[in-house]
């Protein structure tokens, strides 16, 4: 058991590590203003894992990023090794979008208040949605980046049309932005970033107050 114990405290901290070499890789300004507050702290490995029905789509995603040969390989393959270990959350109830969407959502925290590495000032969570999920538009209070890194999600400002975008491109979100996202056809993951403002707020659903 000890082993088996150590075996997985690699692995996770293998996948904050991973997390971080591959935003620092974007090489984008954004994102690097963000990094500027990764923390630099010992890797909690004493979370208790738990399931969510959405995690039946991660060996799918694996398998399709397996011949990618793309950045975001190496974090999808230690993510889904690592499934069955992560903490994996819900922030809506059937009565905020519906039971067909909590079939097919689910976050895991990689930096945060209670995540793999603690912190008070910047959030680094991996999204993974189902195929044909809507995330309807919301808005919160912190500063939001996110990072598709499998699947083709399509994002949505209020006022503006669907924008499909591919793996590794960055979408920016001031406080308290309106916006909305879509998996399509096929599972999606995606890194989301939070910072100046409440880690730990649940978002305001529907459109910007008039």
């Amino acid at each position: 058991m000890a082993q088996v114990t150590r075996q997985v405290g690699e692995l996770v901290s293998d996948l904050v590590s991973e997390t971080n070499n591959y935003l620092t890789g974007l090489d984008h300004r954004l994102v690097n203003d963000f990094l500027s507050d990764w923390p630099v702290s010992d890797v909690n490995c004493s979370l208790e894992p738990n399931d969510l029905p959405v995690l039946r789509y991660m060996a799918e995603i694996a398998v399709k990023q397996q011949s990618s040969q793309k950045p975001e390989q190496v974090l999808v393959a230690r993510l889904a090794d690592l499934t069955k270990a992560l903490v994996w959350r819900q922030t809506y109830t059937a009565d905020d979008f519906g039971a067909n969407f909590l079939d097919g959502y689910g976050w895991t925290m990689i930096v945060g208040p209670g995540g793999l590495l603690a912190s008070d000032n910047l959030l680094c969570a991996v999204l993974m949605l189902g195929p044909e999920i809507e995330y309807p538009f919301h808005s919160h209070q912190a500063e939001e980046i996110y990072v598709p890194i499998a699947g083709l999600p399509a994002f949505r400002l209020e006022g503006q049309p669907w924008r499909s975008r591919p793996p590794g491109e960055v979408v920016h979100h001031t406080p308290w932005l309106a916006h909305a996202l879509c998996s399509g056809d096929e599972p999606c993951l995606i890194l989301s970033l939070w910072r100046n403002g409440d880690l730990g707020q649940k978002s305001r659903i529907g459109l910007s107050a008039s």
